[in-house]
């Protein structure tokens, strides 16, 4: 059920961010997608949840209300329900403990730029860094690299600050994701 939990907070979150927007953007500067196959499986071609939860901080009345939305499919459950948006909004800082003592999380492998703090949220840019033309190898690289750079600082920075929430962004390739992900 957390899982359940897990998705519908991004498919929130996605709709609350327009990150659809950003997903466009990307597209249309021609950065490739992880996985292209299975994008019509994902919620975003480009984004993810990085963050996951638990209910062992929830009260009573939040636990009976989570296994009322939860404990069903998540193709029975709607982002347009309103209570269900209203639940969410009310429990994620619970369920994804971002309210304790603000440490680090490592959401990738063991590098500086998989770390986020422990009270945000944190979203994965995912796609396609080493599969570019032969003849402009070097320039397109450094392109794709400045344009996943500004994505970055726009989540963290002007997404963050417009929508006053603690938001993190960490970019993941081909490489990156075949790495031993670490979880301290």
């Amino acid at each position: 059920m957390e899982y359940n939990y897990e998705y519908m907070f991004f498919k929130y979150i996605y709709k609350k961010l327009n990150l659809q927007e950003l997903d466009k953007s990307l597209q249309e500067k021609g950065i490739k997608p992880i996985d292209e196959k299975n994008i019509g499986n994902r919620i975003s071609k480009y984004f993810s949840l990085l963050n996951q939860g638990d209910t062992s901080s929830f009260t009573p009345e939040e636990k009976t209300e989570f296994d009322k939305y939860f404990s069903q499919e998540v193709a029975n459950l709607s982002i347009d329900d309103s209570s269900l948006t209203n639940f969410l909004e009310q429990t994620y800082v619970k369920f994804f403990h971002l309210d304790g003592e603000v440490k680090y999380i490592y959401y990738g492998p063991d590098s500086m730029e998989f770390m986020a703090p422990s009270n945000a949220i944190a979203l994965g840019i995912n796609y396609v860094k080493y599969d570019l033309n032969e003849n402009n190898y070097e320039q397109e690289l450094d392109n794709q690299e400045g344009i996943i750079v500004d994505m970055l600082n726009y989540i963290q920075m002007e997404l963050a600050k417009k929508y006053n929430m603690n938001l993190a962004a960490m970019a993941y390739n081909e490489v990156t994701l075949s790495q031993p992900f670490v979880r301290i």
